[in-house]
């Protein structure tokens, strides 16, 4: 089972990817509006997102001096009692973050 800082750290790794994404497919529409007579003259169509709400459920299911292992996956919960399942409300900035080469988080 994954630990906690692990189900955590791809939550923000996978933001920082669709934002990535994002600002990729922006970069090559702009490329084709630069190209375009008409399109030219258009603002460049992107997305943003200000700011996410992430509820996660998970149960812990084991504990070490320096992990947390936990059970995150509706097939997982189900066996576990209602009264064991915790929820964690992660709010995040997107554009705070940024992944580097590494594939780690950094905090801008």
């Amino acid at each position: 089972m994954p630990t906690l800082n692990q189900v955590i750290g791809t939550i923000l790794q996978d933001i920082g990817k669709a934002k990535q994404t994002a600002d990729v497919s922006s970069k090559k529409i702009g490329e084709q509006y630069k190209k375009d007579a008409i399109l030219k003259h258009f603002p460049i169509p992107r997305v943003e997102i200000k700011d996410l709400t992430i509820d996660l459920k998970f149960a812990v299911t084991n504990v070490t001096d320096n992990e947390i292992e936990i059970a995150v996956t509706n097939s997982e919960l189900e066996k576990i009692s209602e009264a064991n399942i915790s929820s964690l409300q992660l709010n995040t900035e997107i554009n705070k973050y940024q992944i580097d080469n590494q594939q780690n988080v950094i905090e801008l």
